[in-house]
C-alpha cells in the first residue's frame, strides 16, 4: 500500500533500489513479449514461463517478476 492505495507497480533503479508506486500507465499500447533473453538500454531481460529477470548489465543488481512476487537483487 503506499498513502492507503494499492500499488500496482514497482520503479527499479541501476543500484538495486526497488520502490512500490502507484500509477495509471491509460490505455497504451501492449506488446507481448516471447520466452527469451532481451537487451535493452543498459538492461538484460530474461523472460521465461516462471517469470521475468531484470539485469542491469553495469551493476548486476535488479529484480525478478512473476505472478506470486516480486524480488530485488
Amino acid at each position: 500500500m503506499q498513502d492507503g492505495v494499492r500499488a500496482n507497480g514497482v520503479d527499479l533503479s541501476a543500484d538495486g533500489n526497488l520502490n512500490w508506486i502507484v500509477g495509471n500507465l491509460g490505455d497504451i499500447p501492449v506488446v507481448t513479449i516471447d520466452y527469451r533473453t532481451y537487451s535493452a538500454v543498459g538492461w538484460t531481460i530474461d523472460a521465461t514461463e516462471d517469470g521475468t529477470r531484470f539485469t542491469n548489465q553495469r551493476t548486476r543488481r535488479g529484480m525478478f517478476v512473476s505472478i506470486e512476487k516480486v524480488e530485488a537483487f
